[in-house]
């Protein structure tokens, strides 16, 4: 899979789609403010240095790859205030201490069965010394991966590697033989600065195509554009206990009447213009089912100057109904 971040490049106020093959130190640059996330990781250089640094590396790898893959970078250090953005690039590693080969090497040995696909990019710092850009595929055709050394597996969940219980190796491990769907939400540019372009659409990473099939879309209130939904309102709760009202969504979808849903073949479930206020956090949610798959999403959505920002399942936000022995039958919520 070519994973591509979305970057703001130095001398352009645009976004700009860059493939990891090709990044430069200022693709680095671009970095410092961000924060992690699913897809994103930053370690410093010097980490690379110490005894352990080869099962870490693998740990933070296949946990990616047990997920959804993304962008693993050596050569940014922390922001002094918060240690999930980048702070600066950092002074990388010479040669000799660590090249491209051996980080080849370690996470051959590393990670079993072997995670085909992996783009590892030097990038040039200057006075012989690099960062590394490691692009990692998700939803391989061989996981769940697991740590050689430690003989675990971990999943990388919002900004950490958390090792998977059994039930949830058993789960990825089904999907070569059950759809495993979820829903992915984007906003995009609209032609007009006060409007953006919300999608939703369903994905299945699995071989097997999904023919019968319920979803359930929640989006917050507070977005100004979206129909009323249907049904009763459900409240999300972030950590601060901060309640944010969201409306549902609802269908259920069978051939021959809909399309089925066939891997890295989306089927779109929403398309509407709505306004966002700078700043403002809304809620999103899904619940989607089908015979062999059950899963749920809860995360938000952020306006930032000309960007708008996705974030899901990484322990923000939740839905205390789905905590109270809420009853999910056929697709719908009671």
């Amino acid at each position: 899979m070519e994973v591509v971040e979305r970057l703001l490049s130095a001398d352009a106020k645009e976004p700009t789609m860059r493939n990891v093959g090709d990044w430069t130190i200022k693709d680095l640059e671009a970095l410092i403010g961000q924060e992690e996330d699913q897809r994103l990781e930053f370690k410093q250089s010097a980490k690379l240095l110490g005894g352990k640094w080869k099962s870490e590396l693998a740990k933070s790898v296949s946990a990616m790859a047990n997920a959804v893959g993304g962008v693993l970078v050596i050569g940014l250090a922390e922001d002094a205030t918060n240690r999930s953005v980048a702070g600066s690039v950092d002074e990388g590693l010479a040669l000799d201490q660590v090249s491209p080969d051996q980080l080849g090497q370690a996470l051959n040995a590393g990670i079993l069965p072997h995670l085909a696909g992996l783009t590892i990019r030097p990038i040039d710092l200057g006075q012989g010394r690099f960062a590394y850009a490691i692009d990692v595929p998700g939803d391989g055709p061989h996981a769940p991966y697991q740590v050689q050394q430690e003989y675990r597996y971990f999943q990388r969940q919002g900004r950490e590697a958390k090792p998977l219980l059994d039930f949830q190796i058993r789960d990825i491990m089904a999907r070569r033989t059950k759809p495993s769907l979820e829903v992915r939400f984007s906003f995009g540019e609209a032609g007009d600065p006060a409007l953006w372009l919300v999608q939703a659409h369903l994905w299945n990473t699995s071989d097997e195509p999904a023919l019968y099939y319920a979803y359930d879309l929640f989006y917050d209130t507070a977005i100004r554009g979206l129909s009323a939904g249907d049904g009763p309102t459900f409240v999300f709760v972030d950590r601060r206990g901060k309640e944010y009202v969201c409306t549902r969504l609802y269908a259920q979808c069978a051939v021959p009447a809909d399309p089925p849903c066939y891997k890295e073949r989306p089927v779109k479930l929403l398309e509407e213009l709505v306004r966002l206020e700078e700043g403002q956090i809304y809620a999103l949610g899904f619940h989607v089912a089908c015979p062999g798959c059950r899963m749920t999403g809860v995360g938000y959505v952020r306006r930032q100057g000309d960007a708008v920002k996705v974030v899901m399942n990484d322990g923000t936000l939740r839905i205390p109904i789905f905590e109270d022995g809420v009853t999910i039958k056929d697709g719908r919520i009671y």
